[in-house]
């Protein structure tokens, strides 16, 4: 009756931590806090938040704020995205 869909809320979760512009590894660590990073594999999990949604997401963020790019690394790994989205 699909009462409960994992992969769902999953994606939703992830709609939510995209909009406090969170990073992926912010969502990871929330998803291990809470054990449920264990039910998905990483692809999936990855699916949800893409590495171009991350990178946008940075590249706003980083406008938005007006960080220089010598400080803008150290505030997006501190937000909890990868270093692949801002390389």
């Amino acid at each position: 009756m699909r009462y409960l869909d994992d992969r769902r809320a999953l994606a939703a979760y992830a709609e939510e931590v995209k909009r406090h512009r969170k990073g992926f590894l912010f969502f990871v660590k929330k998803l291990i806090e809470r054990g449920a990073y264990n039910l998905f594999a990483e692809s999936e999990v990855r699916s949800v938040y893409s590495l171009e949604e991350e990178r946008q997401i940075a590249r706003d963020l980083s406008a938005k704020m007006r960080w220089d790019a010598s400080d803008a690394p150290r505030r997006l790994l501190s937000r909890g995205f990868s270093t692949e989205s801002f390389r």
